[in-house]
Parts: C-alpha cells; structure tokens; sequence
C-alpha cells in the first residue's frame, strides 16, 4: 500500500540485528522487488 501511496518503503532483513548494522541489511522496496510475494 505504501508504495501505491507514492511512499518509500524499506525491508530491513536480520530483523533488529539488520536495524542496526544497516548498510545492505535495508533496501528500499520496489514493485519488482515485492511482486510475487503473495505466491510464495
């Protein structure tokens, strides 16, 4: 929805451990990046 909404989303992967160390533990989500999900 937010990305619908013209916001930027993030994943941040590791759960708080990815939080924290940053870098390419967050990524911004994209269309293609989130589609498919609701196939898996």
């Amino acid at each position: 929805m937010g990305i619908y909404l013209g916001c930027k989303v993030y994943f941040i992967h590791e759960g708080y451990q990815g939080l924290v160390d940053g870098g390419n533990s967050i990524r911004q989500a994209t269309w293609a990046s989130v589609s498919g999900i609701l196939d898996d």
